[in-house]
């Protein structure tokens, strides 16, 4: 078993509609820098719902017909958040992660299998199970390194996965509009260790169903991380030609600013690593880019001026300070001891 290490979540970083709830499961740990999930209202969506009905609440009912025609609507508008996330991963995530913790692990399981019982071959029971499974897996693997992982726990990761997988192309093949399944399938791709044909079949499947998605982009960058499957180089190289080529309200060229954190926490020499100007030239780029595309995101900024300042640009950091104000984010700067002397250094105070 290769050798392994999720790290920490820190940023797959958002502001939801309804309170932010901090909450960090071990099975969401793909890769540093990821955004976390929000809760997400669907009021706003084409099916008449209460002001105060969500996903996780039909779910809680067992109302299984508001749920497909919910996530039905959600995927045939293919709206995006002002954050960049489309609504339709933010609903899977409400349902498969439950950031509320309303219900454990099993009882969302026992519930998933009822609505699956009720519906055999609904797109979104299947997609909803198989993406469970994927939490469920890593779940039993936990987040550290593959030695660490007892076989028992591994056996189970394994086999989930595997469910997972059967699932998911069974969601693939009621409807291959919804680019969240094959986004799953490439994380299920990583876990098995399957080649690099496979995992890509189901990004290209991904972005075939919509190009402005996020999830297939973060998903296959972790595949392609060293720890993984892949090297800097091919991490690197798919960052690099993805923040070139994404449309213009994508995204997507976050992914390349990710690529440069991954690379800065596994570098021998962190103090010099934003210090090179071809790396700080990349990253400046990007997060002005996302910064400015979607607005008002505190989590970016924060990490924008945390970058500026392991680059030694001040200017941009005090920039980035100045919308960040008093939103720190611990998942950026660690503790609020580091961000206040960050921050004291950049305003010279």
């Amino acid at each position: 078993m290769k050798k392994t290490l999720i790290p920490p979540l820190v940023g797959f970083l958002l502001i939801g509609i309804l309170p932010v709830i901090n909450w960090t499961p071990q099975s969401l740990q793909w890769a540093p820098n990821s955004e976390h999930a929000r809760f997400v209202n669907l009021a706003s969506a084409a099916v008449p719902v209460e002001q105060s009905d969500t996903v996780l609440a039909a779910f809680g009912r067992g109302d299984y017909q508001a749920l497909e025609d919910q996530f039905g609507a959600i995927l045939r508008e293919r709206k995006k958040r002002s954050d960049g996330h489309s609504f339709l991963s933010k609903a899977y995530d409400e349902l498969t992660y439950d950031p509320d913790v309303r219900y454990s692990m099993e009882q969302r399981l026992v519930r998933l299998e009822d609505w699956l019982r009720s519906n055999p071959s609904s797109h979104f029971a299947n997609a909803m199970i198989g993406s469970f499974y994927v939490t469920y897996a890593w779940d039993a693997r936990g987040g550290g390194f593959g030695d660490t992982v007892s076989e028992t726990n591994y056996r189970l990761f394994k086999e989930r996965l595997l469910k997972a997988r059967s699932y998911l192309e069974n969601a693939y093949l009621a409807d291959p509009s919804d680019p969240i399944v094959p986004s799953a399938l490439v994380k299920v791709s990583m876990g098995l260790g399957d080649d690099f044909a496979e995992m890509e079949k189901q990004f290209q499947r991904a972005i075939q169903a919509d190009v402005l998605e996020y999830c297939p982009y973060k998903a296959k960058l972790t595949y392609l991380m060293p720890k993984w499957h892949g090297s800097q180089e091919l991490m690197l190289s798919f960052a690099r030609k993805t923040a070139r080529d994404a449309p213009s309200n994508s995204l997507a060229p976050l992914i390349l600013a990710q690529a440069h954190w991954e690379i800065y926490e596994r570098s021998a020499d962190k103090k010099m690593y934003f210090r090179q100007p071809e790396v700080w030239d990349e990253v400046k780029s990007v997060y002005s880019l996302i910064c400015k595309r979607f607005s008002g995101v505190k989590e970016r900024h924060n990490w924008f001026a945390r970058a500026a300042y392991l680059a030694g640009d001040f200017e941009t950091a005090r920039e980035q300070m100045a919308f960040v104000e008093k939103d720190w984010s611990q998942r950026v700067w660690g503790n609020f001891a580091d961000f206040s002397r960050a921050k004291a250094e950049i305003l010279g105070k």
